[in-house]
């Protein structure tokens, strides 16, 4: 399942959605104006990959405040303590491909968004420690979802997946780490 804008699916898609759409065309997309959070949480059971289109945002010295889908009004964003009163047995693999952390003070007790994903129940998820730029984020994208979807989906590969695209981030901006180090692979 992925969440994200049927809107911007019947225009041009976003750079990331087109990677989305390549890569996973069969994904169910629980769009932004028609599902609501608790749609959502009613759905995310039932699919054992998700991939998050829409702003995900990280409060890392206050991770219950985080947020899978932050949503602006009057739609409800959908957060972390909501998602963790749902059964997650079958959740094998998410993908944020927008999130966004907030400016704390430093704290040796900092959790991240991926994180508490893989502490909610998934087995593996993808995101960033801070919000990349885009061309960074959609670099990275497309490579771990060509590495993932090959014959099948295998979320097994996940870990080597993303290493292996933050590598070839790496290569091309080796002086630029806010391009590639914020990447993380939550899982065996």
């Amino acid at each position: 399942m992925a969440a994200g804008s049927a809107e911007m699916v019947a225009r041009e898609l976003p750079r990331q959605n087109q990677v989305l759409a390549k890569s996973w065309p069969s994904a169910e997309i629980a769009a932004v104006e028609t599902t609501n959070a608790a749609e959502m949480l009613r759905m995310i059971p039932n699919h054992p990959w998700l991939h998050v289109c829409e702003p995900s945002s990280q409060f890392p010295t206050q991770p219950a405040a985080g947020m899978l889908l932050d949503r602006e009004a009057p739609q409800r964003p959908l957060g972390l303590v909501e998602l963790g009163q749902i059964s997650l047995d079958e959740a094998e693999f998410c993908y944020l491909g927008q999130c966004a952390t907030a400016a704390d003070e430093p704290c040796a007790a900092a959790v991240s968004l991926p994180a508490a994903l893989g502490f909610a129940g998934f087995t593996h998820a993808i995101g960033t420690l801070w919000e990349v730029d885009e061309d960074s984020a959609v670099a990275i994208h497309s490579d771990v979802y060509a590495d993932l979807f090959t014959d099948h989906f295998d979320t097994d590969r996940a870990a080597y997946a993303l290493h292996n695209a933050v590598r070839q981030l790496r290569a091309h901006y080796p002086d630029e780490p806010s391009r590639w180090s914020a990447h993380v692979h939550i899982g065996p």
